[in-house]
């Protein structure tokens, strides 16, 4: 994902869930480094994701092109 679409995710997750986006950043690298991520962060994270994010993992090779 580029910069800018993680920047459109970042934003809009912190605007759904009434954080601010640094609050946002913090908790997803918790979730990086613990696994744990409050629920309500998870779900609005997934919409954005699913609005915004990459169908598959950066790097890897899409099921297509196999």
């Amino acid at each position: 994902m580029n910069r800018a679409r993680s920047q459109t995710v970042l934003h809009e997750v912190a605007h759904h869930t009434h954080l601010k986006p640094a609050r946002v950043a913090e908790l997803v690298a918790h979730w990086a480094r613990t696994g744990e991520i409050p629920a309500e962060i998870c779900t609005a994270l997934e919409d954005a994701l699913d609005r915004h994010g990459p169908p598959q993992i950066p790097g890897s090779i899409p099921p297509e092109s196999r």
